[in-house]
């Protein structure tokens, strides 16, 4: 798994670009992007743009491996932490972990985790502010980790889409999932909990000692 930190605005797009004999070769497969990788076959190494400027320098992150002739898109996971500006990240077919637990009012962060079994922690009040943050599981088994206190209605349905799992840590919170399409499977925090106007879709699986529901 790769450990980074992005913040400040910025841009992660950790996505395979493929394969190239050697790093002049590779230039044509970046677009500029911090996170972008490929396999370079002469020197059995994975190649991260480490700093987004397209090019593949000595300074940029290498993995060497042995007996490989490429990667797939589901061999590089991440493991990514957001700061407090409007960051976008992209990832691939790993099993990803994203941290946005960041409370920063105002501030828009736009997530899509591709393919894999990606596990998202977020702050739940930031489903209600203004800016609209975009939460995209893509294929495979997504699980949302909601925490803090949600306040009114957890974002438009695009707000959050792929996602097929929610768990919400924390007590005595109160959240709303009407304007959800998708068909989600709910966990709660053990405590007093409320889960108002549950689409029809919900599946309402949840683990509480006491828990409430209305629609």
């Amino acid at each position: 798994m790769v450990d980074i930190t992005v913040a400040g605005g910025g841009t992660l797009d950790g996505t395979n670009k493929g394969t190239a004999a050697d790093n002049s070769a590779a230039i044509s497969l970046l677009s500029s992007k911090i996170g972008q990788y490929y396999f370079n076959t002469t020197t059995s190494e994975v190649v991260f743009d480490t700093d987004g400027n397209g090019l593949a320098q000595a300074s940029d992150g290498a993995i060497g491996l042995t007996g490989l002739t490429a990667v797939g898109a589901a061999d590089i996971s991440w493991n990514v932490t957001l700061g407090n500006g409007e960051e976008v990240v992209t990832t691939g077919g790993g099993n990803d972990v994203i941290d946005a637990t960041d409370t920063t009012a105002d501030k828009q962060e736009n997530i899509n985790t591709g393919a894999g079994n990606d596990t998202i922690n977020f702050a739940a009040a930031r489903l209600n502010d203004t800016t609209d943050d975009t939460i995209n599981g893509g294929t495979g088994v997504d699980t949302l980790r909601l925490t803090g206190t949600a306040i009114g209605a957890a974002g438009a349905d695009g707000t959050m889409v792929g996602i097929e799992n929610i768990t919400l840590l924390t007590d005595a919170s109160t959240y709303d999932f009407s304007a959800q399409t998708e068909k989600l499977n709910i966990t709660t925090a053990n405590g007093a909990n409320s889960i108002t106007s549950l689409p029809r879709r919900v599946t309402a699986s949840l683990v509480v000692q006491r828990w409430i529901l209305s629609s």
